[in-house]
């Protein structure tokens, strides 16, 4: 479950006030998520309902504390082979230029929330270079790739 982590200007959303942000965001939430996500119509109606059970966590960002600069969807994840929970930064999007010192603000809040939620890692795939360039400030590793056959030939 997401309770309210403040930073300077990153939180994650509280469930009852998901439908309050929701207007603001759902263009942007849309064109932002995962391949794996084209072939569903109700990928929409389907992540507003995970975050409404607390399956999904909004977290947004903002350089004023007035209006909304970033956006991203996580949820915790657990490999069914062997156990291993995972944060996974679903989607993200920025509005404006996000500068580096919100980057790190913002890893280091989702760092406390996975380990709050008992995830072993933070995990995530972008075809952004400068998510990538992020992921390599901070340590992380950007050494894999995410790939996808379709079924049909």
């Amino acid at each position: 479950m997401c309770r309210v982590v403040r930073g300077n200007m990153f939180i994650c959303v509280p469930i009852d006030h998901v439908t309050k942000v929701w207007p603001y965001i759902a263009d942007t939430v849309s064109r932002a998520l995962p391949p794996s996500t084209y072939a569903s119509p109700y990928k929409v109606n389907n992540i507003v309902a995970a975050l409404m059970r607390g399956d999904m966590q909004c977290w947004l960002y903002s350089h004023d504390g007035k209006e909304i600069g970033a956006v991203a969807l996580t949820t915790v994840t657990e490999d069914e082979c062997t156990g291993i929970r995972n944060l996974l930064i679903y989607c993200m999007a920025g509005y404006d230029k996000i500068e580096r010192h919100a980057w790190l603000e913002g890893i280091n809040r989702l760092r406390e929330f996975a380990k709050s939620q008992g995830c072993y890692q933070i995990t995530g795939y972008t075809k952004s270079a400068r998510v990538k360039r992020v992921v390599d400030m901070v340590g992380g590793n950007t050494d894999y790739r995410f790939i996808s056959i379709g079924l049909e030939a």
